[in-house]
């Protein structure tokens, strides 16, 4: 029978944090730090306009304390205190949220995740559908009939089989696998010696823990050792992991859900939140009929499959006509630089998509013709050199890097990246994606972003100090970081001798001072010398 209606729950605690690393630098006029406000004010205007939601509930983590402390006092503790400049925007967001419209529940003592999963079983005792709004993988263990993730960030929705695909095992078993793997954001044990490859294997194998501990006769010396020594950290990381439904909410959800139904929008109380906030395109779009504005205008995408798709998309630009090229990357490799993307931004509106997986040389030696000819600005300039030099032709010299010319300007602040620039400049949130729109738009407000930041270099008197030092320096690094540097070999080898029996010498010496054998690797049974044993004061 299908789903009457959709409740969606959205993980507002972890989407700020998100946003607050993603955008930098941002603050109004009084000091007050607002990059994790913008991100999730915008994420919430987005997730409004695309999904027209009806049941809507926005969850906060109340606290850092909560029942697991009482099971395991290590969870989470080495976690740093969190940053004042997040601190201080969280209740703004709560007051945002509220403007908006949704319900917002916290409750001290719980986890946002725990009262996300028993808001979703009273829904789905309901009849609801329900969508999960969260990038947090411990959530994939609530997917099942009826029960969605949707990862904003990525957006990408989590069914059975796409858990299953993320994961490697499926949601019901999700939290088995988090409990052999551990969690060292967490600091969730895990067992030492099973590393994600290897929970999965085993969890398709046999199931659950408990039925992979009635096989460890049937598996590797190695592998047996390290599920026999890590049993109680298994059991205890499962009880971490596991999300509770019995979160007593305080509403009523017997009767439809109805006290998660979205409310009327304070357009008052918003637009003065939002004045406050100085985010002068969402006050502007609030009056102008409520429709905020949180990406580039809409733009046309060209995409270039081939040399003659490139040709084409590039035959109307004229020799020293202004382009602007970004590159989307994965992990960081010099070497073998992980490139998901190419976008070069002809106009404002206009832009060509590149797939790097289907680059030949003769699209290489076209592109990079085509770039010489033009008026050519660059994002992360050092980047897109190792990637176009890990292809065989080096890249040109751009007349611009707006994340170089960023620093330029602030070298007080923390390194800038485009979308802080996007954020700092054109007051516009990008996309993340590596999709070929999302691409597309971020190239094209690198167009608008480099022609600001060229005309603020020049009017600080800066911008020669970029094209005759900060860049041709930046294709240096790229070739000595491509290149690498010499090592000597025997020498590190002999270090690495040394190191290893100084190591063990410490090692016989916390023994020795403990009066008897442990394991001084495993903070549990340090834990225990150190506070049951010697008896040390417990600072938190």
């Amino acid at each position: 029978m299908p789903a009457k209606k959709t409740m969606y729950a959205v993980d507002a605690s972890g989407l700020i944090h998100r946003a607050f690393h993603a955008i930098r630098h941002l603050r109004n006029s009084k000091g007050l730090p607002t990059n994790a406000l913008y991100g999730f004010a915008t994420m919430l205007r987005r997730f409004t306009r695309e999904n027209s939601p009806e049941y809507c509930v926005i969850v906060f983590d109340a606290g850092r304390v909560t029942f697991r402390n009482e099971i395991y006092p290590a969870y989470k503790a080495n976690r740093p205190p969190a940053d004042p400049d997040l601190v201080a925007q969280f209740p703004y967001a709560r007051r945002l949220a509220e403007a908006m419209g949704f319900p917002i529940i916290e409750i001290e003592g719980f986890e946002a995740d725990d009262i996300i999963a028993t808001i979703s079983t009273h829904a789905r005792s309901q009849g609801f559908g329900v969508v999960i709004e969260s990038s947090d993988k411990d959530l994939l263990q609530l997917v099942g009939e009826g029960v969605l993730v949707h990862d904003p960030v990525k957006d990408v929705q989590y069914d059975r089989d796409g858990v299953k695909a993320k994961m490697g095992v499926p949601p019901e078993l999700v939290r088995d696998l988090l409990a052999l793997m551990g969690d060292s954001s967490d600091n969730v044990p895990g067992v030492t010696g099973i590393g994600p490859k290897g929970a999965a294997e085993l969890i398709n194998a046999y199931g659950p823990l408990e039925e992979i501990y009635r096989h460890l006769d049937d598996l590797t010396p190695k592998r047996r050792m390290a599920l026999e020594n890590g049993r109680d950290d298994a059991f205890l990381s499962r009880k971490l992991v596991t999300l509770r439904t019995d979160v007593p909410l305080g509403r009523d959800l017997s009767h439809d859900c109805a006290d998660l139904k979205l409310n009327r929008r304070h357009d008052d109380e918003l637009l003065e939140l939002l004045t406050e906030l100085e985010f002068k395109s969402l006050v502007d779009e609030l009056v102008a009929g409520g429709r905020v504005r949180v990406e580039t205008s809409e733009v046309r995408a060209l995409e270039a499959a081939d040399t003659a798709d490139l040709e084409r998309a590039l035959s109307g630009v004229e020799p020293g006509a202004d382009l602007s090229l970004i590159a989307a990357f994965g992990v960081r490799n010099p070497v073998h630089p992980d490139c998901r993307g190419l976008a070069i931004g002809l106009s404002p509106d206009t832009a060509v998509t590149v797939n790097p997986s289907r680059l030949d040389p003769s699209m290489v030696a076209e592109l990079v013709k085509r770039l010489g000819r033009a008026r050519l600005s660059v994002s992360n300039y050092k980047e897109v050199h190792q990637f176009i030099g890990s292809l065989g032709v080096e890249a040109p010299l751009p007349v611009m890097d707006p994340v170089l010319g960023g620093y330029l300007l602030h070298p007080e602040k923390e390194s800038p990246t485009l979308d802080s620039l996007a954020m700092e400049i054109i007051n516009q949130a990008l996309p993340v994606t590596f999709e070929p729109a999302a691409l597309a738009k971020r190239a094209c407000a690198a167009f608008e972003i480099c022609s600001e930041t060229e005309s603020r270099l020049e009017d600080a008197g800066l911008l020669d100090l970029l094209r005759e030092i900060e860049i041709p320096v930046a294709r240096v690094l790229s070739e000595m970081e491509t290149l690498g540097v010499k090592v000597d070999r025997d020498s590190l080898r002999d270090m690495s001798v040394q190191f290893g029996r100084e190591l063990q010498r410490l090692e016989g010496e916390i023994i020795r001072e403990a009066g008897f054998p442990f394991n001084p690797n495993s903070p549990k049974q340090l834990a225990q010398v150190l506070f049951d044993t010697m008896k040390l004061p417990v600072i938190k």
